[in-house]
């Protein structure tokens, strides 16, 4: 860092922050996250943060079944689930009502999946996040138009379930031409 580099404040970021969210209201990104299953508040707090960096307004937790320790969640987000809307889903039926609007889109590795990097963006869509354990379930696998999979250089299979969501959103992003 040369002398006169600094780390900018959050107010020197936004100095207008009333002004930063009508504007996100107005122009919200095409995509919407459903966590299918999700268990660790700090993966939803990091995902609700992922979803405010890449101004997504609308996630859906389909079944989840949330350690739902508030203090970790409201830490991790850190005040992005006062504006990011989230909603319940209790069955598949209600996954494929937002099929009729949104391209559904699985990150999972499966034998039908494609590169993330390969992919060709459908807008708007649905990215469908699996468990943090099991991954997508089989059936909003059935509701998916294709399975998006980030390929792994190591030896482990997969990675953090906040982090591939942060990699893939990106990628869309970047798509979209957002960023």
């Amino acid at each position: 860092m040369t002398a006169n580099e600094y780390p900018l404040s959050f107010h020197e970021i936004n100095p207008d922050s009333k002004e930063r969210m009508n504007e996100i209201l107005n122009d919200p990104t095409p995509i919407i996250l459903l966590l299918d299953g999700l268990e660790d508040a700090r993966n939803l707090g990091a995902i609700f943060r992922l979803a405010d960096a890449c101004r997504i307004t609308q996630l859906f937790l389909y079944q989840p079944n949330l350690n739902t320790d508030q203090k970790k969640l409201s830490r991790v987000a850190r005040q992005t689930s006062d504006h990011i809307s989230c909603e319940v889903l209790h069955s598949k039926a209600d996954a494929l009502k937002l099929t009729d609007k949104y391209f559904p889109i699985a990150l999972e590795y499966t034998n039908k999946s494609i590169p993330f990097t390969q992919y060709q963006s459908d807008l708007p869509c649905m990215l469908i996040i699996g468990n943090e354990r099991h991954g997508v379930s089989i059936e909003l696998l059935e509701i998916c138009k294709t399975s998006l999979h980030i390929p792994m250089l190591g030896q482990n299979s997969s990675m953090n379930v906040s982090v591939a969501t942060g990699i893939v959103l990106y990628h869309l992003l970047g798509k979209m031409n957002r960023i």
